[in-house]
């Protein structure tokens, strides 16, 4: 539900006068908005003049109204809810200017910093297959498993439907869904043959290529270069090559597949593609895989192994803890889901990888990473479990999280994050999405 709550920007000409417009900021509350109870001070911020006002308030049910001069400056609004110093939750808007937001208003979701919050609706794709991509500066695209896709529309948090996928889509777990620097979404699988799907938003269709020349690739490790738009495919079925899928080429409706000159020591089945940067440039690593007689960790740009194991591991997602370190965690170890993950210290030559035995505290078969600037969260089997990112020191935050495996994530224009899809602790299809909010601590 919308809240009651409304903040009102009153644009008025200095020096009085009887010509004034409103920016009407509605507030998008959790479906547990129980924390908010305890308000009794809210200050909002403009960035980037620096403009600051606090007031006080009885509960977050009461109305505030702020006046400011007219202009067409584009700003990014804040509000922090508090009780005393402590900050309960808070929110942010995209970037808008007075004239654009005038009569339609903006809508902030206020979320709880440092864990997952509930959007007060149920999903509309409730299906466990359903996949989520970022429609960067606009919001998410979702697509379930019987081809139905929705808009999310990150300024306003209003769901539009869109065209349908023109075929069956590919298994959740077949491939990978990302958003590029145009606002669109691009589905590529891999399992049965190399195929590409690209949603277009001015024609809202969907636009889809099989490259015949590619050979299947089930279980080869995904990484997607959002700055550069390329999404990495690394061995997988019995290849020991790296695909590489430009999502936005120089020309043409459809990316662009090329073969770099990177080669696996082994197809490593299940293991985690992660990119690196190496003196200024980029590189990847593969860690973990099917097959145990492979070191742990695999530098694709040297060829250079690291760390022993001791049986197979796959599944693992990874995360950069610092900007030469990188955490990957949770999956399968032998059969059986783990809590185990292992540290990649590249700092120095040969690389420090070392495993951290239970430190996702309960084995997660399926590991989706938030992250802020203090800290990494695990989230898997209805659980969210905080790592300190200079320690790995474990705590878990307050909350109710829902997911245990599948579902995915994507990031809003607003700097939360959306979890959606995927299964419950019960097997069930979620029927809802959760937002985190970083903390706002410093690290």
């Amino acid at each position: 539900m919308r809240a009651r709550w409304l903040l009102a920007l009153v644009i008025a000409p200095l020096g009085c006068g009887d010509i004034t417009s409103e920016v009407a900021i509605g507030f998008e509350r959790p479906r547990d908005d129980g924390p908010l109870s305890g308000t009794n001070n809210v200050t909002i911020t403009l960035s980037p003049d620096g403009f600051t006002d606090q007031s006080a308030v009885d509960g977050p049910d009461a109305s505030l109204e702020v006046q400011l001069p007219p202009d067409d400056v584009s700003r990014t609004l804040e509000v922090f809810f508090a009780r005393n110093e402590t900050l309960l939750a808070y929110g942010r808007t995209p970037p808008f200017t007075f004239a654009g937001a005038a009569g339609a208003g903006v809508i902030v979701f206020l979320g709880y910093p440092g864990t997952l919050a509930t959007l007060d609706r149920d999903f509309d794709l409730p299906d466990a297959s359903t996949v989520i991509a970022p429609s960067p500066g606009r919001g998410a695209v979702a697509l379930g498993s019987d081809g139905s896709a929705a808009f999310f529309d990150g300024y306003t948090f209003d769901f539009v439907t869109l065209a349908p996928y023109p075929d069956v889509p590919p298994a959740a777990d077949d491939g990978i869904m990302v958003g590029d620097a145009s606002g669109s979404v691009t589905r590529l699988s891999i399992v049965e043959q190399t195929a590409v799907a690209r949603y277009v938003y001015g024609t809202d269709s969907w636009v889809t290529d099989t490259l015949d020349d590619a050979p299947p690739r089930p279980g080869a490790g995904l990484w997607y270069d959002d700055l550069d738009a390329r999404i990495y495919v690394a061995g997988g079925g019995t290849q020991t090559d790296v695909l590489r899928v430009d999502v936005l080429p120089e020309s043409g409706s459809l990316p662009v597949f090329t073969v770099e000159s990177l080669t696996l020591d082994g197809p490593r089945v299940g293991a985690a593609l992660h990119g690196i940067d190496t003196e200024g440039a980029q590189a990847l690593m593969v860690v973990g895989g099917d097959d145990p007689a492979l070191p742990l960790v695999l530098d694709l740009g040297t060829g250079t192994g690291y760390g022993e194991r001791d049986g197979a591991w796959t599944g693992l997602r990874c995360v950069d803890l610092a900007e030469q370190e990188t955490l990957c965690g949770g999956g399968t170890r032998d059969a059986a889901p783990t809590a185990d993950a292992v540290r990649i210290d590249r700092r120095a030559t040969p690389w420090d990888v070392q495993v951290e035995v239970d430190l996702l505290t309960l084995p997660m078969r399926d590991v989706l990473w938030l992250e802020d600037t203090a800290a990494v969260y695990a989230q898997g089997e209805g659980r969210l479990v905080r790592l300190d990112r200079a320690t790995l020191e474990g705590s878990e935050p307050a909350g109710a999280p829902v997911r245990a495996v599948g579902g995915g994530l994507a990031t809003m224009p607003t700097g939360v994050t959306i979890v959606a899809g995927g299964e419950d602790a019960e097997g069930a299809a979620t029927r809802v999405w959760q937002v985190f909010s970083p903390d706002l601590t410093p690290g």
